[in-house]
């Protein structure tokens, strides 16, 4: 099963052509069952350590929040599927979860990045998270310690491309943290540091004209 992509370098690249989906080939993820599961149990979570505390029931509970609205299985493309069957408040809570479940995919898929933290969880002794009333999902760190703050967003609307609303939305929230200090490591991960920079992403999730998942991922 797949998730078809489209990757932009930057914002001002994804302005300039917002339906690039539409006329250009589009990279693909191969996803399966484990993985989808995987991202539902660890989205949000720090470390491994983390889902061993989680009981079981709410494990459950993580993956059946999903799992009736995603097809999966074989060598198809993956779709969302039920979502004519939901009221506007219910898609909107489906659409948040499924959005987080399938950054975390994108992000571990093409860019190593194991666990995807929410950045409440960050805010404790060890970290000092420098921010203004706005911030996005998501911080982790890849295989090689690079640090990457993630905006989580999903339309169940079907579309050839995401509304630039959502992008909007994503990239102000984004802007509005400028470091995390990791007080451990006596690292400070800021916007701009050749060493340890925050590299900051979109990553937006919805169904084309076929229900078919796609992905616009955009680098702030």
């Amino acid at each position: 099963m797949t998730i078809s992509y489209h990757n932009y370098k930057s914002l001002f690249d994804y302005e300039l052509n917002p339906k690039k989906s539409i006329s250009t080939k589009m990279s693909q993820i191969k996803l399966n069952r484990l993985m989808l599961i995987r991202s539902a149990l660890t989205h949000g979570l720090p470390n491994r350590a983390s889902l061993k505390k989680i009981p079981k029931e709410i494990k459950h509970w993580k993956f059946n929040n999903i799992s009736p609205f995603v097809m999966i299985g074989g060598n198809n493309v993956s779709k969302f599927t039920y979502f004519e069957y939901l009221e506007s408040s219910e898609k909107s809570k489906v659409a948040f979860y499924i959005g987080m479940i399938f950054a975390h995919l994108n992000m571990e898929s093409e860019y190593g990045v194991r666990f995807l933290c929410h950045l409440e969880k960050l805010e404790n002794p060890r970290y000092t998270i420098t921010k203004n009333n706005k911030s996005p999902d998501f911080w982790g760190l890849d295989r090689n310690g690079k640090s990457f703050l993630v905006e989580a967003k999903c339309s169940t609307k079907t579309n050839n491309y995401i509304e630039k609303i959502h992008i909007k939305k994503a990239n102000q929230q984004l802007q509005g943290v400028s470091s995390i200090n990791d007080k451990n490591s006596n690292i400070n991960y800021k916007v701009g540091n050749a060493q340890h920079g925050l590299e900051k992403v979109i990553v937006a999730t919805y169904p084309n004209k076929e229900y078919e998942i796609n992905q616009t991922i955009i680098h702030i």
